[in-house]
């Protein structure tokens, strides 16, 4: 029976558990996927899982530019939480994502670390991405001043584009599976994001 051990607490187990005897934690795998129930209740490692996380470029372009950007940062706190499951990292994704702006070029690297283990051509420049990403960030801060500034999140997939292709050539490589395309809750998201930011604009223009 195959064994895997815990990444909580460092106990070797059954994978057939699902959950860890030791900690009761979800097992995870080593491709950073939790332990998924098949059927009769066994489990299986998902050794397809994606790296990182995947997106198509078109869909990241338009969540960035719907959200004004906040897409960007659950994208970060995503590849993030994959480098603190996977790679092991003694890391918080939230609070990196969160300060994104810091510490995209760290997440850029990452990304250019795992390209060269699959012997992907990176064209990934951490210190280009990081400060792009910075500046835009920062120009927004502006917006007290210049109002239209408020919008240039909207931007922030510029200086990101690279990194999210990278990250689609390294699971082709590996020949991961991956649904990097739009799904259901891309579209409900959206719509309810449309709803939230029509009903904003229709309260200033009544104002």
């Amino acid at each position: 029976m195959k064994e895997v051990t815990c990444q909580h607490c460092n106990t070797p187990q059954p994978a057939s558990n699902g959950s860890c005897r030791n900690c009761s934690r979800a097992l995870i795998t080593e491709s950073g996927a939790e332990l998924t129930t098949v059927q009769d209740g066994a489990f299986y490692s998902d050794a397809d899982a994606p790296i990182f996380y995947p997106v198509s470029r078109a869909k990241f372009i338009l969540l960035v530019i719907v959200t004004l950007g906040w897409y960007a940062v659950y994208w970060s706190y995503r590849n993030w939480r994959y480098v603190q499951v996977e790679r092991r990292r003694n890391v918080s994704a939230a609070l990196r994502a969160l300060f994104s702006f810091l510490f995209m070029y760290s997440l850029a690297d990452e990304v250019r670390i795992m390209a060269r283990k699959f012997d992907v051509a990176s064209t990934v420049n951490p210190r280009v991405i990081g400060v792009g990403f910075a500046l835009i960030v920062i120009g927004a801060q502006l917006g007290r001043f210049f109002a239209p500034l408020y919008l240039l999140p909207a931007l922030s997939f510029i200086p990101l584009l690279p990194v999210v292709q990278e990250i689609d050539n390294i699971n082709w490589k590996a020949d991961r599976q991956v649904q990097s395309g739009f799904t259901t809750e891309d579209v409900v998201f959206l719509a309810l994001w449309c709803v939230v930011i029509g009903l904003a604009v229709m309260r200033f223009v009544l104002r």
